[in-house]
């Protein structure tokens, strides 16, 4: 059995801010039960030794939302002893967290440096972007608010990197989104989800493509320069091309158990199909055990493995590998064009930069 990757939200969908692009908001729009609610302690409990008991190797638990920091510092505090309580077997633990940075106080900022999490933080490329979409529930801009965090985690040696929401705007301004976020060391960069059932309404496949060309320049020139910036997505690539597997699920070519635990203690298959059809049980009543065999993550699994002959045929196929589930649209990815695009334009460059001695670690000077 491979490490268990859990995700959970406590918090369930209940935010601070209201971002234009929402996925998980979408999601609770199209489920019977928005939100959840906060997590009670012996939910958390419960999926804390339901996780312990069904793991064998290490577990990490990662905590999104919605966002996880309204739970405050001390329900992690208590998370962490409850795991210290219920490991038996000392397997060993990992913690992440995803924030929009808005409310991260010292006495949180206190348990994620304790608890040796990776924190990643949402930051939408230049000031006047970010303030653009990711604003209060007031209306009131967050960049501000979101870098003095950044700075402050920084300050305490806490692990973290960028998560970057490419729509439209951002997808047009590629040298300068990149500049701006360059000095974090580590970027993320993930194209905007369309609402269920609408297809190109935030992101044409073209414009991303022509934003992967102008950002791989940047990227190739600070790594020949010696001052490596991480950036997911050709990271993975460049693993792919020296026989490494990917560390990005997207990129393995099919879907593997990502679980996801909602703040009651429902259990989906993954994060982008937290709703009612993908529902596999409940943590507070099933086992893992019982979870993994069930017919609907086996139908779940499945699907993600039927790629058409057009895509097996592309002299691409080895790279991309159809990408997330989620983004096919009549079982091709809504992006492929831009990929495509992406590798027409830069594949040759993108394959000799695989052969570059390239440092583990990048340098982060915020």
């Amino acid at each position: 059995m491979p490490p268990l990757h859990l995700m959970v939200k406590p918090a369930s969908g209940a935010c601070n801010l209201r971002c234009d692009y929402c996925f998980y908001l979408d999601e609770m729009d199209n489920r019977e039960t928005a939100s959840y609610g906060f997590m009670r302690p012996d939910t958390a409990q419960m999926i804390i030794r339901r996780a312990m008991a069904y793991a064998e190797q290490a577990i990490t638990f990662a905590f999104q939302g919605g966002e996880p920091t309204l739970m405050g510092a001390c329900f992690y505090r208590e998370w962490l002893r409850l795991v210290k309580k219920h490991n038996a077997r000392r397997l060993p633990v990992h913690y992440a967290l995803q924030t929009n940075g808005v409310a991260v106080d010292d006495a949180l900022m206190d348990v994620l440096a304790d608890g040796n999490f990776l924190v990643g933080v949402s930051l939408d490329g230049t000031k006047d972007i970010h303030d653009s979409r990711r604003k209060t529930a007031q209306g009131e801009p967050t960049y501000d608010k979101v870098l003095h965090t950044i700075r402050r985690m920084h300050a305490r040696g806490i692990n973290y990197n960028i998560l970057c929401v490419v729509d439209e705007e951002i997808a047009r301004q590629p040298e300068a989104v990149y500049d701006a976020l360059r000095g974090h060391g580590y970027i993320q960069f993930i194209p905007c989800l369309d609402p269920i059932g609408e297809d190109g309404a935030w992101l044409d496949p073209v414009t991303y493509g022509q934003f992967l060309v102008a950002v791989f320049d940047r990227y190739e020139q600070d790594i020949r320069a010696g001052q490596y910036v991480s950036v997911n997505l050709f990271d993975n690539w460049i693993r792919i091309l020296r026989g490494q597997p990917p560390t990005a699920c997207n990129m393995t070519g099919h879907c593997s158990p990502n679980f996801v635990a909602e703040s009651n203690g429902n259990i989906y298959p993954c994060d982008f199909y937290c709703l009612d059809e993908w529902l596999l049980g409940n943590l507070t009543a099933d086992s893992f055990f019982a979870i993994a065999k069930t017919q609907r993550l086996r139908d779940f699994l499945s699907t993600s493995t039927h790629h058409p002959d057009t895509c097996r045929a592309c002299p691409w196929y080895a790279l991309c590998r159809t990408g997330c589930k989620r983004d096919y649209v009549e079982g091709v990815n809504r992006l492929c064009a831009g990929f495509g695009h992406f590798f027409e334009q830069r594949g040759e460059r993108l394959a000799a930069l695989a052969q570059v001695n390239i440092p583990n670690e990048p340098v982060q000077t915020v």
